[in-house]
């Protein structure tokens, strides 16, 4: 599990999505301690369908997300719903689309959890 601070923490660069543009995210990624850092992510993310409309509750966006860590990088992608911007999500599950060097291959599943100003990172790899 890995954590990501929130931006607000000061140790993120973070614009998420509004209802008329895009995100670049860059942030330490730190153990689930909290104390130790282990590596970095990166996200761009495009507003694709802003809650512009009566009974949409979110705004959607197509993000892109590369981890890097120790070893090598794994990168992911998902359709997110940011339903209170500019807070990060409560929740999303991104496709594990591949990675480099120790990472090569992988594929899976990245969980993120939001609580509070942090957002925890779970990553489920199949063979």
């Amino acid at each position: 599990m890995l954590l990501l601070p929130g931006p607000k923490s000061g140790s993120a660069n973070a614009t998420p999505p509004n209802d008329i543009d895009s995100a670049n995210i860059s942030a330490p990624l730190y153990d689930e301690s909290g104390k130790h850092r282990v590596g970095r992510i990166d996200v761009y993310c495009v507003t694709t369908d802003p809650a512009d409309e009566p009974g949409e509750e979110a705004n959607m966006a197509e993000c892109a997300n590369t981890y890097t860590l120790p070893g090598g990088e794994i990168d992911t992608q998902s359709v997110t719903a940011f339903p209170k911007l500019p807070a990060p999500p409560p929740k999303a599950i991104d496709a594990i689309t591949g990675g480099t060097m120790k990472y090569e291959g992988a594929r899976g599943e990245a969980d993120a959890k939001t609580r509070g100003k942090r957002t925890f990172i779970t990553f489920h790899f199949v063979d």
